[in-house]
C-alpha cells in the first residue's frame, strides 16, 4: 500500500503540473533565451557561443537532445522539467527515509510537489530544473560517504560538483563545502575515516602506538581525499575554462566576479532589479563600443574600468563592507528564507502600507517559524545521535550563507536548501507526539478513550494538514497571478514573429541542414522580440541616457533593429523611454512597425526601429 500511496503522490503531481504548463506557453524570462539558444548550438555540435560563462551549458545539453527528436523547445523543456522534478522527488525521499516513517515521508513529497516557488521555477526554462537534483543526488551521496567514508570517493564528489559548476558558475565554492563535511568527520568521528576493513581498527584500542599510528593514517587520508577533490574538479572543468579563456582572454572559475562586485557597489540593499544591477550589467566601456558585462554577441569580453578585486573591494572600505554584509545576513533570515518557505504569504509582513502596520509586526511571528524550527531540529537530531543531515546541511548553507552574503541575496542562490527546510519541517511535526498511529486504510489511537484525541494529536493534525492546505491555497494564488503573463508578452511574440517573416529573404541555412538561423542583430532588454525572430544572437540594449551613445554602439555592432516597448522600458530603461514617444523622429533612427495592444485598462506598445547605418 504504501508503494502505490508514492505512485499516486508522483502521478498527481505530475498532472498538476502538466495543467499548469499553460503559465508558460510564451517566452519570459530573459535567461531562458540562453538555454534555448546554447540548445540550438549543441544541437548542431557546436560549442563555439556558449555565452562567456555566466549561463552554464548543461541543462542546455538534454532539452538539445529531447528537442532533436520532438523540434519543439518548448515541449522538450517541459518534459525534462518533469523528469527531473520527479527524480528530485525521488532524491529527497531516499535522503528522507532515514529520518521519517512512511506517513511523514508522503507529507514530506506532497509540500516538496506543492511548494509555489518550485512550481514557479519548474514550469520556466531555468537552471533549477537540473540544478536541485544534482544538489540532492550530492546530499544522498554524502550520506553514504559519512556512513563509510573512503578517499576514492573524492572522484565522484569531484565529478558531482563539477556538473553544478557546468550548470551555474558559483557552484565551484561548494568544494569548499565537502571540505566541511571531510574535516567534522575527521575530528568527530575519529577513526571512521578509516576503512572499515582495516585490520587493526579493534586493535588500535589495546595498543598506544597503534592508536598513534591509525590517526596519522587517518589525517592522511583527509588530506589525501580533499586534495584529490581539487585536483579531479579541475580536471573535469579544464575543457570548459580553455573554452572561456578563448573568449574573455582570462582565466578564472567564473566571470561573473567582478559584474557582482560592480552590482553590490552600484544597487540598493532591497531591490533585485533597481538602476545599480541595470547599469552592471549594461554598462557602456568608454570607447561606447562594448558592453562591460560581456554579454555582447561575438565581441570580445571587456572588464570594467572601475574594476576592483575581492581584496580591494573589502578593504576599501571595511567597516562599509561589513556593515553590508551584516545588513545582507539579516535580510537572508528574515526575508529570503522566509519567501522561499513561504512564497506569497510573506508579502503580508514586507507590505509597506501603513494600515497594515500592526497586522506586519504580528505577522513576523510567523516568519520565525524555520529557525525555530531549525533549531528543534537541531536539538532531536543531536539527541537521537544522527549527526549526519546535520553535518551536510550546515556545511553546505554555511558556505552559502557566507558567500552569497558578500554581495548581495537573491533567493534563487538559496533555493536548494527547500528541500532541506522541508524535511526540517516535517521531522518536527513527526516529533511532536507518536500517540497517533496510522494504517494505509485509516486512523487508529492508542493510549485514548475510543475517538478522543490528545491535545498534542490535535496539534499535529492541525500542524501537518495546515501547511498543506496552506500551500494549496498558495498555489491556487500563484496560478490566478501569473495566468495573465503570456497575455502580456503576447505582443512581443507578435512583432517577433512579424519581424522575422519581413527578413525571411535574409535566412540561411545552417550548413548541416537544421532551421534557419537569422543574421538579424536586434537590440532588446529582454529578448523576446529577439527569440522570436528565430535568430539565436542577443544583445542588451546599454544602459544609458543618451541616443547618441547608443547609435554609436549599435552602428559599430552593426546591429539591424532596436525594440523600444512599454513592458521594459518604463522599468529597466526609464532614461530612454522617450523613444516610445509616437510624435517624435529621432536621428539615425527610423520607426518601421508600432505594436498596440490593450492590456488591464493599460496600452502596450511594442515600436521597431530600424538602425540607420
Amino acid at each position: 500500500m504504501q508503494k502505490i500511496l508514492f505512485l499516486l503522490t508522483f502521478i498527481i503531481w505530475t498532472l498538476i503540473h502538466v495543467y499548469f504548463l499553460q503559465l508558460n506557453e510564451v517566452l519570459k524570462v530573459a535567461d531562458s533565451f540562453a538555454y534555448l539558444q546554447m540548445s540550438e548550438y549543441i544541437k548542431s555540435l557546436s560549442t563555439q557561443w556558449f555565452w562567456t560563462g555566466w549561463f552554464g551549458f548543461l541543462y542546455s545539453l538534454p532539452i538539445a537532445g529531447i528537442d532533436y527528436f520532438l523540434q519543439n523547445q518548448f515541449l522538450s523543456t517541459q518534459i525534462l522539467n518533469i523528469v527531473l522534478f520527479n527524480f528530485s522527488g525521488l532524491l529527497l525521499y531516499k535522503i528522507g527515509k532515514q529520518y521519517l516513517t512512511p506517513k511523514y515521508l508522503i507529507l514530506l513529497l506532497i509540500l516538496f510537489f506543492l511548494s509555489p516557488i518550485l512550481l514557479h521555477f519548474n514550469i520556466a526554462i531555468l537552471s533549477e530544473n537540473i540544478y536541485i537534483p544534482l544538489f540532492l543526488l550530492t546530499v544522498l551521496w554524502l550520506q553514504n560517504f559519512i556512513a563509510e567514508p573512503k578517499v576514492s570517493d573524492a572522484f565522484w564528489f569531484a565529478f558531482l560538483i563539477a556538473l553544478m559548476y557546468l550548470t551555474r558558475g558559483e557552484a565551484f565554492i561548494y568544494l569548499w563545502a565537502i571540505w566541511l563535511v571531510s574535516f567534522f568527520l575527521l575530528f568527530m568521528t575519529n577513526d571512521r575515516f578509516v576503512d572499515s576493513d582495516w585490520y587493526f581498527r579493534q586493535k588500535a584500542q589495546e595498543n598506544t602506538s597503534l592508536q598513534k599510528l591509525l590517526k596519522k593514517l587517518t589525517l592522511w587520508r583527509f588530506v589525501s581525499f580533499n586534495v584529490l577533490l581539487v585536483i579531479m574538479f579541475g580536471l573535469f572543468i579544464s575543457p570548459y575554462l580553455y573554452h572561456l579563456n578563448s573568449f574573455t582572454w582570462e582565466w578564472g572559475l567564473s566571470n561573473k566576479g567582478s559584474s557582482n562586485l560592480r552590482q553590490a557597489q552600484l544597487r540598493g540593499k532591497e531591490k533585485m532589479d533597481d538602476a545599480g544591477f541595470e547599469q552592471a550589467v549594461a554598462e557602456l566601456t568608454p570607447d561606447l563600443k562594448h558592453l562591460i558585462a560581456g554579454f555582447a554577441w561575438g565581441l570580445k569580453y571587456d572588464t570594467p574600468t572601475t574594476w576592483v578585486s575581492l581584496q580591494s573591494y573589502i578593504l576599501e572600505d571595511p567597516s562599509r563592507f561589513l556593515s553590508n554584509w551584516l545588513e545582507n545576513q539579516k535580510k537572508l533570515y528574515s526575508k529570503n528564507i522566509p519567501q522561499i518557505i513561504l512564497w506569497d504569504a510573506a508579502t503580508l509582513y514586507f507590505n509597506e502600507d501603513s494600515s497594515l502596520f500592526y497586522k506586519n509586526k504580528l505577522f513576523f511571528v510567523g516568519l520565525l517559524i524555520p529557525l525555530i524550527l531549525l533549531i528543534i531540529w537541531v536539538i532531536n537530531l543531536l539527541r537521537n545521535g544522527k549527526k549526519d543531515i546535520l553535518i551536510i546541511t550546515f556545511s553546505f548553507f554555511f558556505i552559502a550563507s557566507v558567500f552569497f552574503t558578500l554581495f548581495f541575496t537573491l533567493n534563487r542562490y538559496f533555493l536548494i536548501f527547500l528541500p532541506l527546510f522541508l524535511l526540517i519541517i516535517v521531522y518536527w511535526i513527526q516529533t511532536l507526539d507518536s500517540t497517533i498511529t496510522f494504517s494505509w486504510t485509516g486512523f487508529a489511537t492508542k493510549n485514548l478513550d475510543q475517538n478522543n484525541f490528545s491535545r498534542k494529536n490535535i496539534l499535529k493534525l492541525l500542524v501537518a494538514g495546515g501547511f498543506v492546505g496552506i500551500y494549496c491555497l498558495w498555489i491556487l494564488s500563484y496560478y490566478n497571478t501569473h495566468k495573465l503573463d503570456d497575455e502580456r508578452y503576447l505582443i512581443k511574440k507578435e512583432a517577433g514573429e512579424w519581424l522575422k517573416k519581413e527578413n525571411k529573404p535574409f535566412s540561411i541555412i545552417n550548413p548541416n541542414g537544421m532551421k534557419p538561423w537569422e543574421e538579424l542583430n536586434i537590440l532588446e532588454r529582454f529578448p523576446v522580440v529577439t527569440y522570436y525572430t528565430g535568430t539565436q544572437h542577443r544583445w542588451i540594449t546599454p544602459y544609458t541616457d543618451s541616443l547618441k551613445k547608443l547609435l554609436t554602439y549599435s552602428q559599430f555592432n552593426n546591429i539591424d533593429y532596436l525594440v523600444v516597448d512599454t513592458l521594459d522600458f518604463k522599468k529597466y530603461r526609464p532614461d530612454l523611454k522617450f523613444l516610445l514617444d509616437e510624435q517624435k523622429e529621432f536621428e539615425g533612427l527610423e520607426r518601421v512597425k508600432i505594436f498596440k495592444k490593450s492590456f488591464e485598462g493599460e496600452t502596450q506598445i511594442v515600436m521597431i526601429y530600424k538602425i540607420i547605418k
